[in-house]
This record gives structure tokens, sequence and C-alpha cells, in this order.
């Protein structure tokens, strides 16, 4: 994946973020995948005028 981005954007990925449902899901493939676990997000969404918004 790193790769691609870097040929298309010129530069590598160093975080890919993404969400599990909890409730339904372990997430065990991205542990068999090696991903590192970093913690649980914050519940916050980006707004389209500037700064974020709290959305649980």
């Amino acid at each position: 994946m790193s790769t691609d981005w870097q040929s298309v954007y010129g530069h590598p990925i160093v975080l890919a973020e993404t969400f599990v449902e909890s409730p339904r899901f372990t997430g065990a493939c991205y542990c068999a995948a090696n991903w590192i676990d970093v913690g649980w997000t914050k519940g916050l969404a980006r707004r389209a005028g500037g700064g974020y918004v709290y959305h649980g």
C-alpha cells in the first residue's frame, strides 16, 4: 500500500486508520496482518469549515 501511495503522492504512508465495530467483531484479521493497535478514537469528525465536532 505504501509503495503505491508514494508513487502517486510522493510520500510514504506512516499510519493507516481503520475502525472495527467492536460489539460485533474482534479485529482478528488486523492482528493476523501484524497491524499495531494504537487505541480508541476520540469520536471527533472534521468539519468542512475547519475544526472538529464530537459525534460519539
